[in-house]
């Protein structure tokens, strides 16, 4: 059971991160576009109405990670991902408040610019 809670884990990392990335960079490719505007309006709808629930902010991967991560004996746990894997990255705790101001900007920026490459072209 181990093994398959770790290939989860290791997946869910992956779909996180993949993700993120395709959240950031996904509108700069053009036959992507559709797409990302698809994604991001998922990752509001996760935030924002799941949020409305769960905490703003909320993501459901998210949540399925900490689950696996949890099973797995690993805590405490960072409320978000991102703070996560920065703090792992950089072998500080960084502010909470900072990443969040971080996260959001990106991802408010990533929504105004594929709006923008949908509708403007």
């Amino acid at each position: 059971m181990r093994i398959v809670l770790r290939m989860t884990d290791r997946l869910l990392y992956m779909v996180h991160m993949g993700m993120m990335i395709f959240c950031i960079l996904g509108w700069t490719v053009p036959a992507a576009r559709r797409f990302h505007l698809l994604a991001v309006m998922l990752i509001a709808f996760s935030w924002f109405v799941f949020g409305a629930f769960r905490g703003y902010g909320y993501c459901v991967v998210t949540d399925l990670q900490w689950r696996v991560k949890k099973a797995l004996g690993e805590s405490p746990l960072q409320a978000s991902f991102v703070k996560y894997q920065l703090d792992r990255l950089t072998g500080r705790d960084l502010d909470a408040r900072s990443v969040e101001v971080f996260t959001q900007a990106c991802f408010y920026v990533s929504v105004i610019a594929s709006i923008y490459v949908n509708f403007a072209f």
